[in-house]
């Protein structure tokens, strides 16, 4: 039995589940560690769990919850690793930005390009496909680029699902959900 609800196992777990599409399963994970992790944050992830914590809230349509949570949320101590200050900055959009789609999917095309200029291709393909699930048509042609000049089954995924989108067809919008669904992620199986 634990002394403690939450660890960073927990973190680990709710940034897989949240990012995976699996919102309750990453809010019960996150939800445990976030406790421990006020008390006691010794790798500095207290922002990017209140930023997944509240963009996994906006993506379920709980924006009441959302409005106060990111003027709150903390900063971090010490300058992060990019990955982890640009992901934690991209969630803080998705939830501030939660009613406005045009607003939002506007920054995540923006992030996307910097992006990939600067090689933090997850990025970019994540803000594209967020942007591009939003009914964005400029970011669904950013995101077939992208992908196809990337590799690997999570590249082929959202290159089947952008284009999908794109030539509005179901066989490639069904190919990228069984893609996806083998690699365990639910957000484009929905």
């Amino acid at each position: 039995r634990r002394a403690f609800r939450g660890s960073a196992g927990d973190v680990v777990t709710g940034v897989i589940h949240a990012l995976a599409g699996r919102g309750d399963k990453a809010l019960a994970s996150l939800t445990s560690a976030t406790s421990q992790i006020r008390v006691q944050d010794p790798f500095d992830v207290l922002p990017l769990v209140q930023a997944l914590s509240t963009s996994v809230r906006a993506v379920q349509g709980n924006t009441q919850s959302v409005e106060g949570s990111v003027p709150d949320a903390a900063d971090f101590r010490h300058h992060p690793q990019e990955l982890i200050r640009l992901m934690s900055h991209v969630l803080r959009l998705e939830a501030k930005w939660a009613t406005d789609t045009q607003k939002l999917c506007g920054e995540l095309r923006s992030i996307a390009r910097e992006s990939l200029k600067t090689g933090m291709v997850p990025i970019a393909l994540y803000c594209l496909t967020r942007a591009a699930g939003r009914g964005d048509h400029a970011a669904v042609q950013e995101l077939v680029t992208a992908a196809a000049s990337d590799n690997g089954r999570w590249a082929s995924a959202l290159y089947c699902y952008g284009s999908g989108l794109e030539q509005k067809s179901p066989s490639l919008l069904l190919e990228s959900a069984a893609l996806a669904d083998e690699l365990g992620n639910d957000l484009l199986c929905n």
